[in-house]
């Protein structure tokens, strides 16, 4: 049996808490595409960092390092993301725990912010 790797399972928390921000399938959940899947994977499990991602991915990515409780460190995706896209991409489920304070997202449960030096 394959051991789950840090992709795996932000792959995984993505699809659990995320939904679709934008475009004809907007509020539905997130199923991440192969290409999605892949990228996910290099980030996580080869640490390649310098690859661009689609802003909706950079979103469920930022909500992960934000909310998700086994992330608190840095995002590694670096391009500024719109915080209204950050913020459409979280479930109604999720949005429970980050708030929205002007040019950041916190979650006052886990202490952490985007973008963390605001």
């Amino acid at each position: 049996m394959r051991l789950e790797t840090r992709g795996d399972h932000a792959i995984r928390w993505v699809e659990h808490h995320c939904i679709v921000p934008s475009g004809p399938a907007r509020g539905e959940r997130v199923i991440l595409s192969d290409t999605g899947r892949a990228q996910v994977r290099r980030l996580y499990d080869r640490g390649e960092r310098d690859q661009a991602v689609t802003p909706a991915l950079a979103a469920y990515l930022v909500l992960l390092h934000t909310c998700g409780r086994r992330w608190q460190s840095p995002c590694p995706v670096t391009a500024p993301i719109d915080l209204w896209t950050i913020w459409a991409a979280a479930s109604p489920q999720l949005r429970r725990f980050p708030q929205r304070h002007g040019e950041r997202i916190v979650c006052p449960k886990l202490k952490t912010r985007y973008p963390r030096a605001a």
